[in-house]
């Protein structure tokens, strides 16, 4: 029993060990990645007070955290603060680590989040800075959410237009795989439903 105990805390000692040595030795390359993304993103000025890189905390998963951020808006809103926190905190898959271009961001934890919001007579808003290649991501990703809707809604009909064939053929509620007559429950709830639950 005491072997193991005393190998358990050599490993979480060599754990804390190298997580001390990897943030050190990592922190100015993510400190330079996040402030990258972020003025890639983001029209509006962007302070990070510190960042920091764990990996017991958020054990198996690596935690980085940026601390003190600010963010404060161009004109009209220059030197207005949108945003401040005293810590924001990613919990990332430890291999994103070695391939940041490629990161799976698994939770964001806000520590004192500070939001101010305005806007001027004629309609600006300070909360407006995201940036084109932003704009850009969102306008791609609604785009492919309307593909995915089309697919979907056209597999739909068919599958009703099927169902319709059927019924015009005599085949309706009959299981296309063994049949045998479908559940007259189981078309209430799925009225083109081509597989008995048996078959399904």
């Amino acid at each position: 029993m005491k072997k193991t105990l005393k190998i358990v805390l050599a490993g979480l000692l060599c754990l804390a060990v190298l997580g001390g040595v990897v943030s050190y030795l990592c922190r100015d390359r993510i400190a330079a990645k996040a402030k990258a993304l972020l003025s890639e993103y983001i029209r509006a000025d962007v302070t990070v007070g510190g960042v920091r890189l764990h990996l017991l905390r958020t054990f198996p998963d690596a935690g980085i955290s940026l601390r003190d951020v600010t963010v404060t808006g161009y004109e009209p809103f220059a030197g207005d603060t949108l945003l401040a926190f005293r810590d924001l905190t990613l919990q990332v898959d430890l291999k994103s680590l070695l391939h940041p271009e490629q990161m799976t961001v698994k939770s964001i934890r806000l520590d004192q989040p500070r939001i101010m919001l305005h806007a001027t007579a004629d309609g600006q808003s300070n909360w407006d800075i995201f940036g084109d290649t932003a704009d850009a991501a969102m306008d791609a990703v609604h785009s492919e959410m309307r593909s995915q809707l089309a697919e979907k809604e056209s597999q739909e009909l068919t599958s009703i237009d099927n169902a319709l064939h059927k019924m015009e053929t005599g085949e309706y509620g009959l299981c296309e795989e063994c049949g045998l007559p479908i559940a007259i429950e189981r078309l209430e709830i799925k009225p083109d439903a081509e597989l008995c639950l048996k078959c399904q």
